[in-house]
């Protein structure tokens, strides 16, 4: 085929085809350069294919797509079972994952170690597998076509728009989702379990927790025990400025949660020095005062007692609460007083708990403020 020679008034449009667009004008007399006559766009070979009559785009497959054509039918059958060969091992390791987080046993040394070398290589394993599947797909079964678009201003027209979609719609045929049954099924498979493997790391959570946050073990009656001696403490043992961890009696046949939230300070200040809440004046026994010693912003134990000033310090952020006005917060980012549990004496001058505390104990949330 040879290039037509273009009217002295100016170049030719293409005659490509419908939805192509404008393609370059042919060489003119003088043997001068190609000059577009608009915007071009070119679909299908390069635009180094021979041109047909009146300069236009003669429409040859491109080396893929003799490539293409000359693909034998057995080939293309095996390209789609290695396809869908690496979606079922994605599969495969997928339930390998899943069976190794809920089935590896819990109780030998090396359980930690050599779940997460089994977690982390089957999960490895169908991501690759996953991915490598679809870029084998792309690969293998999808026939390849040169598209150029040329930069142009303003919208596109009417031909152009309706190129596109058919465009779209030809390289959703191409893609074969329809006819490739097993490499589509495969897919499916190894895609539909993935998302199972999140689902089941959810288990550690564990159940929700209910009311558990906002109670502890604490009820009316409780005696106070040192956590060290498991003894009853009795007002007066205490010298001023003291502190002691104490937990209700009997604490060692409590359930972990309560154990974790129970934890309470007990604290002497000086004759006359504390200055209790309004409601709270009964809560306080000859200058004996509990508080939580959870703290409330992260849930460290407070444990450093400054007795001059009455400053209870939390070690990990140094949060510093004022004993003898409620314990409220005067330094650092906890977010809230520590919870004061009411205390009394028996006959006998054991202390002993009125009520559970009556907000809850820990670190604060959105529901504690």
């Amino acid at each position: 085929m040879s290039d037509s020679t273009p009217p002295a008034d100016g170049p030719r449009r293409s005659a490509a085809g419908p939805g192509v667009g404008s393609a370059p004008s042919p060489v003119g007399p003088a043997g001068g350069d190609l000059v577009p006559a608009a915007p071009v766009r070119h679909v299908g070979p390069p635009p180094s294919a021979p041109r047909g009559p009146a300069g236009g785009l003669t429409r040859t497959a491109s080396p893929d797509d003799l490539d293409r054509v000359q693909f034998e039918a057995a080939e293309d059958n095996r390209a789609e079972r290695r396809v869908a060969l690496t979606f079922v091992i994605s599969f495969l390791a997928t339930v390998g994952f899943i069976g190794a987080y809920i089935f590896m046993k819990i109780d030998t040394a090396s359980y930690g170690s050599w779940q997460n070398y089994v977690l982390g290589a089957t999960l490895a394993l169908a991501l690759f597998t996953l991915g490598a599947g679809q870029i084998m797909w792309a690969k293998s079964l999808i026939p390849k076509e040169y598209a150029v678009q040329e930069r142009h201003d303003g919208a596109s027209s009417e031909e152009e728009r309706t190129a596109l979609e058919e465009t779209f719609l030809a390289g959703a045929d191409q893609l074969g989702i329809g006819r490739r049954r097993l490499a589509r099924r495969t897919l499916l498979l190894a895609a539909g379990v993935f998302p199972l493997t999140g689902l089941v790391i959810l288990r550690d959570l564990g159940p929700a927790p209910g009311n558990t946050l906002r109670h502890t073990a604490w009820r009316r009656g409780n005696y106070l025990v040192d956590v060290e001696t498991k003894q009853r403490i009795q007002a007066g043992e205490m010298r001023i400025g003291a502190i002691l961890t104490v937990m209700p009696e009997k604490y060692e046949e409590l359930t972990e949660e309560e154990t974790a939230t129970s934890p309470t300070i007990l604290i002497r200040l000086r004759p006359g020095e504390n200055q209790p809440l309004p409601g709270r004046e009964n809560w306080v026994v000859g200058g004996h005062v509990a508080y939580s010693k959870i703290c409330t912003h992260a849930g460290c134990p407070t444990s450093l007692f400054e007795t001059q000033t009455a400053h209870l310090l939390c070690p990990c952020h140094q949060s510093t609460f004022k004993v003898d006005q409620g314990c409220k917060v005067i330094f650092g980012p906890a977010a809230r007083a520590l919870p004061q549990l009411p205390i009394a004496v028996d006959p006998n001058g054991y202390f002993f708990a009125q009520s559970d505390y009556l907000e809850p104990v820990g670190p604060s949330f959105w529901e504690r403020g």
